[in-house]
This record gives C-alpha cells, sequence and structure tokens, in this order.
C-alpha cells in the first residue's frame, strides 16, 4: 500500500471509532447490538473495533485508542489514534489489509430498518386506516416490522396493512 492510502484509511478509521456509536460499542452500553444503527452496521463496527484493540493491546498501546473514545472532539486524541493507525499498518501488511477490507465492508449499504406503529398505548377505543410501507431497494438488508410493543386496552381496529419491498 502507498502511504497516502494507509493515511486514508487511518483517517478513516479515527473518523469511525470517534464517533459516539463507538464510544458505546467501547463501554458494551449498548446490550442489544443495534439500538441507534442497524445490526449489520453495528457488527462490522465492532468488529473493526475489535480488530484494533485487539492489536494495541498486543503492541501496549491500547491507552491512545482508549483516549480517543473517551474524548472523541479532542483532536490530540484524534490525532495519535490516527497517527498510530498508521504506524501499526506501516509495519504490519496484513493487519493494514484486514482493516482495509473491513473498511469497504462498512462502506457497503447499511440496513434498512422500517417499522409501523410501536410503542402505541390505546385506551378505549380506537381506528387506523390503510397502511403501506414499501422499500424499493434491490440489494442489502430491509427489516419490516409492524405493530411492535403495541398496548391496546379496548379496541383497536386497522385497516390493511401492506409492507413490501
Amino acid at each position: 500500500m502507498e502511504p497516502i492510502t494507509l493515511t486514508a484509511i487511518a483517517t478513516t478509521i479515527t473518523t469511525l471509532l470517534c464517533s459516539e456509536a463507538a464510544k458505546e460499542i467501547g463501554k458494551e452500553a449498548l446490550k442489544d447490538g443495534a439500538k441507534s444503527m442497524g445490526k449489520t452496521a453495528y457488527n462490522q463496527l465492532k468488529t473493526l473495533l475489535t480488530t484494533i484493540r485487539s492489536k494495541f493491546q498486543t503492541e501496549g498501546v491500547e491507552g491512545i485508542l482508549n483516549r480517543a473514545q473517551d474524548n472523541p472532539t479532542e483532536e490530540k486524541h484524534q490525532t495519535k489514534l490516527r497517527d498510530e493507525l498508521e504506524e501499526q499498518m506501516s509495519a504490519d501488511k496484513p493487519f493494514a489489509e484486514e482493516l482495509k477490507a473491513l473498511i469497504a465492508t462498512l462502506k457497503t449499504e447499511p440496513e434498512i430498518e422500517q417499522i409501523l406503529l410501536k410503542g402505541i398505548r390505546v385506551k378505549g377505543d380506537a381506528q387506523i386506516g390503510d397502511i403501506e410501507q414499501s422499500s424499493d431497494r434491490t440489494e442489502g438488508s430491509i427489516k419490516q416490522e409492524a405493530l411492535v410493543d403495541v398496548e391496546v386496552q379496548g379496541n383497536l381496529t386497522i385497516g390493511s396493512v401492506k409492507q413490501k419491498s
């Protein structure tokens, strides 16, 4: 790999790992793994983070990653993380190739999640007309759900519900 490619990869990874989502993954705060992002993207980012954390632990520089994640908006931590990533990739070509492949998977289309009528609480009677949910996407993952976490104390009438992808 040319140095410019390593720099670009290190910059991309630093941006991803200093995001709030990565910070939450690092602290294992998202127990179900997908509260704020699709499961596919979450798992890809988690794999990237785990790979880097393992390499940094082996090299004795995990603190750089931790500080960057704990203080994601501080430029000095981002710079140190970016520089260390670039140094590790320059010294370890298989590691660089693995990170490059992981970044490529993150650039694929993310999972689409569509949920109709989530968290509805009905006391008494309620009527909902026809509902249609669709996606014209032809590739990637699409998850569609209807009537999720619904409580009814009375009558709920729903017209036609159509989901198509």
